[in-house]
């Protein structure tokens, strides 16, 4: 994901979401914690319901982003993720 794109979803997120309630967003290097992507990541600090992530998801998804949600970190991180490669057949 560039900038641009995370700062669009950010906007959306936030209009179409009630809840949110982001207390930290930062846009993140592919390679900033366990999750690789392409591009940047948008990692959001929020304590948000699960009826808010729920709202949350289907944005993310329609953009053929991923999400993984760490509430005990109270972290949200989007993504977009690496396909993986078709093994090449061995003859």
């Amino acid at each position: 994901m560039n900038r641009e794109e995370a700062t669009s979803l950010l906007k959306e997120l936030n209009l179409a979401c009630d809840g949110l309630g982001a207390q930290g967003v930062m846009l993140m290097p592919p390679n900033a914690d366990d999750v690789f992507s392409h591009g940047y990541q948008l990692h959001i600090k929020t304590s948000a319901s699960q009826e808010t992530i729920a709202c949350i998801k289907p944005l993310v998804e329609k953009r053929n982003l991923a999400m993984a949600n760490e509430p005990d970190k109270q972290l949200l991180v989007i993504y977009r993720p690496m396909k993986k490669q078709k093994k090449l057949s061995q003859y």
